[in-house]
């Protein structure tokens, strides 16, 4: 007797029929996992997955998008390294009433200098009012006004500012100075040095 909700054909399968093909399932000899995508596939014939032999598809966008982004990378260094080579044999000059204060990332005559490594902010070294200062890498806090323990000098370099110390005796005598990358509250202390011209 066939089910009406059967396709036309094929019988439905007996209890024995049933309980044989479980019982062949069950102590099949191959692996379990194979028998069940075969009978799943109900005798198709499916291509069997290949691990890296296809070719990766690019789509066309993403090629030119990541040679792109090479080439900006690329000159991104480039320029980088390019202005830091610039920089370290540059002197820049100080605007302000005179030309007399500079700075620099390097300085020939002075051996301290040489041992500090390159700052993209900072100068390593400024001269100023006769003398060479080099960078402490010590930082100093500053008033949003002037108390009278700080003086503001009239030079400027970009965004930097040159600040007279009026509180310590350090200060006083000119043997230190701050640099300020306004609008920071924080300075940059920097130190005279005596064996530098």
């Amino acid at each position: 007797m066939v089910a009406p909700s059967d396709p036309p054909g094929r019988g439905r399968l007996s209890i024995e029929e049933r309980a044989a093909r479980r019982d062949h399932m069950e102590h099949a000899s191959g692996d379990r996992y194979q028998i069940l995508l075969r009978s799943l596939r109900a005798g198709r014939e499916m291509r069997p997955l290949s691990l890296g032999t296809d070719k990766i598809e690019w789509h066309p966008i993403a090629r030119k998008l990541l040679i792109a982004i090479l080439i900006g990378l690329t000159l991104y260094v480039a320029a980088a390294g390019g202005y830091r080579f610039w920089r370290l044999g540059h002197v820049d000059a100080w605007s302000g009433p005179d030309a007399a204060v500079t700075s620099g990332q390097r300085l020939e005559s002075c051996a301290v200098v040489a041992l500090h490594e390159y700052d993209s902010v900072y100068p390593v070294w400024v001269r100023y009012g006769g003398k060479v200062y080099v960078a402490t890498g010590l930082g100093r806090p500053l008033p949003t006004t002037l108390t009278g323990r700080y003086d503001i000098t009239a030079y400027t370099l970009g965004k930097l500012q040159l600040w007279r110390i009026l509180d310590t005796p350090d200060g006083r005598t000119g043997t230190e100075i701050i640099l300020r990358f306004a609008p920071d509250n924080v300075g940059l202390l920097f130190r005279a040095a005596t064996d530098c011209q």
